[in-house]
């Protein structure tokens, strides 16, 4: 199911975007002058930071792509409320035929934890299996125990999410 990394040298960094299938993937904060090629490859992002840990003018990201801002502190994880949103909103997106960058700052913690909330939604996966996946992927993705309780609190609601 986990696709190759994208691997691109911006800014004379590299940036490292994760699909976890054909049309989601995760990364970190991307650079201002890095949103240009990412608007190219993808019509929405899920934006998880809160406003003090933009890089970019996230204004002008919504004249090119469609967003949702769900600002998350770091180290911490959504609320399973903001959790099963930010999955239906993913999904919609999927079902239009959309690609879908979700980020937070580093990459692992909070965008990981959505990605695998993610693999768990769409592909009925247990927990751990997903967990699993987006760990070959990024081995520190999801942090905190909090963001491992709110998984875990999903996978119990799953049966119940339409």
């Amino acid at each position: 199911m986990l696709k190759n990394v994208f691997v691109k040298k911006l800014s004379g960094d590299i940036m490292e975007v994760r699909f976890v299938d054909d049309y989601v993937a995760f990364s970190r904060m991307p650079y201002e002058d890095e949103i240009g090629e990412l608007v190219k490859e993808f019509d929405a992002f899920v934006v998880l930071v809160e406003e003090f840990e933009l890089e970019y003018d996230l204004e002008k990201v919504k004249r090119e792509v469609e967003v949702l801002h769900v600002p998350i502190p770091d180290f911490t994880a959504p609320s399973i409320e903001e959790l099963k949103y930010i999955v239906k909103w993913i999904d919609e997106k999927v079902k239009e035929g959309k690609k879908v960058l979700v980020h937070c700052y580093g990459g692992s913690g909070r965008s990981g934890t959505v990605v695998v909330a993610w693999l768990m939604y769409k592909y009925k996966l247990p927990l751990k299996e997903a967990l699993l996946e987006v760990r070959t992927l990024k081995p520190s993705a999801v942090e905190t125990r909090d963001q491992l309780e709110v998984l875990k609190e999903f996978e119990k609601l799953l049966g119940t999410i339409v």
